[in-house]
């Protein structure tokens, strides 16, 4: 059997007991050759050879001993990636098409498989399937990169958390937010489509209506101004569109 392709099979297959088997063998092989030598040596009168033999095996012993225990180590603490693979993966991130900032880069070993979370910034006014397609665009970049790479959980933010504080969970709902409108703004369309932006513990508004050419158009400045009483108020846009009557 070859002995040279234990090692590639085992990283291959990502199998640590194939990894350190083929480890065994080599270091059988490479000792069976020292004594060899060691013991024509003694035989021919160089006594001292047997003793370096024996230094020179240790050494073996003890060096792969060392590298196969601190790879356990390793791995039993969930060691993560090395600064300079962590600032790679990040770069590759924020190069990104839609990509504003990278952030909370974190990863862990298994085995010799990655685990990667990631929280990626993108700008608060796109779609949420569009901002989930661009953390895929950002998975398929890291796998590229690194093909250990077992999982990678993304997460979308509409801005950076360090700099600005996380959203509170005390900001109100879609329907608190509806009844609110309802109070504020009269006769309001039941056709009508809001969007909601929850950006520095405020909530941003975008109320999309139709109306009719007869009736008048809500004045957004006082609405905005009545809604302002709200600690949670950010903003309010409205758009419409005209129909006949």
């Amino acid at each position: 059997m070859d002995l040279s392709l234990h090692t590639p099979v085992g990283i291959a297959i990502r199998s640590d007991l194939i990894i350190a088997n083929a480890w065994h063998s080599r270091t059988d092989a490479l000792s069976s050759v020292v004594v060899l030598f060691s013991t024509i040596g003694a035989m021919l009168g160089y006594l001292w050879l047997d003793i370096l033999a024996a230094v020179i095996i240790s050494g073996i012993i003890i060096h792969i001993g060392w590298r196969f225990t601190r790879d356990s180590v390793k791995e039993l603490v969930d060691t993560g990636l090395s600064p300079e693979d962590t600032e790679a993966l990040k770069h590759i991130a924020s190069k990104t098409d839609g990509v504003r900032n990278v952030h909370e880069l974190r990863s862990r070993r298994m085995g010799h498989d990655i685990l990667l979370d990631v929280h990626l910034v993108v700008s608060p006014e796109i779609s949420v399937s569009e901002g989930h397609q661009i953390g895929m665009q950002v998975v398929k970049a890291m796998r590229n990169a690194l093909d250990n790479i077992l999982d990678i959980n993304f997460h979308i933010d509409a801005e950076n958390d360090e700099i600005h504080p996380q959203t509170s969970e005390q900001l109100p709902a879609r329907a608190e937010i509806r009844e609110v409108l309802h109070q504020h703004i009269e006769n309001l369309p039941s056709n009508n489509r809001l969007r909601l932006h929850y950006l520095r513990n405020r909530v941003h508004m975008e109320l999309f209506m139709e109306i009719p050419e007869s009736e008048a158009l809500p004045d957004a400045r006082q609405i905005s101004e009545d809604l302002g009483r709200y600690a949670w108020f950010g903003s309010l846009r409205i758009w419409h569109a005209h129909t006949e009557n």
